[in-house]
């Protein structure tokens, strides 16, 4: 076991360093992608110093924030705000989703990607 975790912190470190700081493309990830697995990782191998780090890297990253307020598709609509991040047309970052990490969208993007409704939000 400690024989894998080296080669994922490994390879996580190298990702956190050379990811982009953030990526609106859904092909694209971030290193908060990274820094995020890290942090569990590291709370895995009992670091929690180092766990502490990388997820304190994820929760200061300003393109990234907990949704508050509705927005997208039903943005003049009543309801829960977090609830819209898994409606169709409101999932990407450029959609307004600044609380999602990491999106796999299974709804037509750019009319190539995927081929399903987008069935996130009852999953």
């Amino acid at each position: 076991m400690e024989d894998i975790q080296k080669l994922m912190e490994e390879d996580l470190l190298f990702a956190a360093e050379w990811l982009p700081v953030y990526s609106g493309e859904v092909e694209i990830l971030s290193r908060a992608v990274a820094q995020h697995y890290l942090a569990e990782l590291y709370l895995w191998m009992n670091r929690p110093a180092e766990a502490e780090k990388y997820a304190r890297l994820v929760v200061e990253n300003p393109n990234y924030q907990l949704i508050t307020k509705r927005y997208g598709v039903k943005r003049n609509e009543p309801g829960c705000p977090f609830m819209d991040q898994f409606l169709d047309g409101n999932i990407l970052p450029g959609n307004g989703n600044t609380e999602a990490l990491w999106v796999f969208p299974n709804t037509p993007v750019d009319g190539t990607q995927g081929q399903y409704n987008n069935s996130m939000r009852r999953t």
